[in-house]
């Protein structure tokens, strides 16, 4: 929140979008989705995650505009205005971290809804999130593609993807030498069947490579 002290709230905080949208991923990293059952639990839980995400954006913005809206607080100053500003586009950017701090910023203007038990429950689903984002983390550390760009390669991904690819050939090679039993088999088949064609020269199937 540094840079609502150097400049005014909104200009401060457009220019914070501007960074996070700039540096922002084109793909989120998917959950891992083991089975139809671990994908609907997951389904679940990221919905009920973002309606309980939702009500708390919708909280902290009614808590400030009970301290900034001009209808409440007349028209106010340039400050307050700015401030207003800031938390309409916090919201409207669904930005519920910055919206929070926002509403912890003046302890002495605490309102409704503003109390130790919100603030408890706030800590609480702070944890709950934190503890979703390690399991999230150790489940990355598992992929293959950890790693790649930390100059890491040769002692972590690397050796990993190496035994991979030698089995993969390996099932390859063994594939291969089963289609060439049977294409054998099969020339051998028609040498029996048909004799005679064989007598006049009838070429073989060519042999796998």
């Amino acid at each position: 929140m540094s840079c609502l002290k150097e400049q005014g709230p909104a200009l401060a905080y457009r220019h914070l979008l501007e960074r996070r949208s700039s540096g922002r991923p084109s793909q989120t990293p998917e959950s891992p989705k083991d089975s139809k059952g671990g994908c609907l639990d997951w389904a679940i839980r990221e919905a009920g995650e973002t309606g309980e995400r939702r009500r708390r954006l919708k909280k902290a913005y009614r808590i400030m505009a009970r301290r900034l809206h001009p209808d409440v607080n007349g028209a106010g100053d340039g400050k307050q205005m700015e401030q207003w500003r800031a938390v309409q586009l916090a919201y409207q950017a669904g930005d519920l971290e910055l919206l929070e701090s926002m509403c912890l910023q003046d302890d002495s203007a605490m309102v409704e809804g503003e109390t130790l038990s919100w603030l408890a429950e706030r800590v609480s689903q702070a944890e709950k999130t934190l503890a979703r984002l390690l399991q999230e983390l150790g489940n990355y550390r598992k992929d293959l593609a950890w790693g790649c760009g930390r100059g890491a390669w040769e002692k972590t991904t690397g050796p990993k993807v190496e035994a991979w690819l030698r089995t993969r050939i390996a099932e390859a090679k063994k594939e291969a030498r089963t289609l060439k039993y049977r294409v054998r088999r099969w020339e051998r088949e028609l040498e029996r069947m048909f004799p005679a064609k064989r007598d006049r020269g009838w070429e073989k199937l060519p042999d796998a490579n």
